[in-house]
């Protein structure tokens, strides 16, 4: 029921700005503390967005540094490399609010206007099972050379698509701490 709540708040002006508000604020209390604590770091952020969180993350990245329906998006204090979303419910808000309409190939020209979202990728994981997971394949128009695009500088990847990527790297690099690929949290409180 709560979830349900946290859906209808953020569709409101002033509840969505203290969520986007209370969002800004702790990412960029965790980004502050990761230039104290590595002066000179110059790696990649990534951000991730479950559910409810994806269409926030969403916005924020689409709307940064302007005032959309109402609601202030700041900017992000860095760049955004990739994107990765589970159980989203974005697509189904981007047609209702007339954000992107749903295209055919054939009919990529009448796409809505266009939507960017500054990352160089975007990852789409959707359990079929899932109620709340919605594909953004069908809202997607083909660029040129037939890659999909949301009318954007963004490339959308599925899970299949993922999966044929380079495997990561053998160590990830988890709170200051080297922990192995396949690693546990118990590992890494040790």
């Amino acid at each position: 029921r709560d979830n349900v709540m946290d859906v209808l708040y953020y569709t409101s002006v002033a509840h969505a700005q203290l969520i986007v508000d209370t969002v800004a604020d702790r990412i960029q209390k965790r980004w502050s503390a990761l230039c104290r604590e590595r002066p000179g770091w110059c790696g990649s952020v990534h951000l991730f967005g479950h559910s409810l969180g994806s269409l926030i993350v969403s916005d924020m990245l689409m709307h940064q540094g302007k005032c959309w329906h109402g609601v202030r998006y700041p900017t992000f204090p860095f760049p955004v490399t990739n994107v990765y979303v589970c159980g989203s419910p974005a697509p189904l808000f981007f047609v209702a609010r007339k954000q992107v309409t749903a295209v055919q190939a054939a009919d990529a020209a009448e796409a809505a206007p266009p939507t960017e979202m500054p990352c160089r990728a975007f990852f789409n994981f959707v359990n079929s099972m899932d109620p709340v997971a919605h594909l953004f394949r069908p809202f997607l128009s083909r660029a040129e050379g037939g890659a999909p695009s949301l009318r954007a500088a963004v490339t959308f990847k599925s899970l299949h698509e993922a999966q044929k990527a380079p495997p990561p790297p053998a160590m990830l690099p988890a709170a200051g701490k080297l922990l192995p690929a396949g690693g546990s949290a118990k590992q890494l409180l040790a």
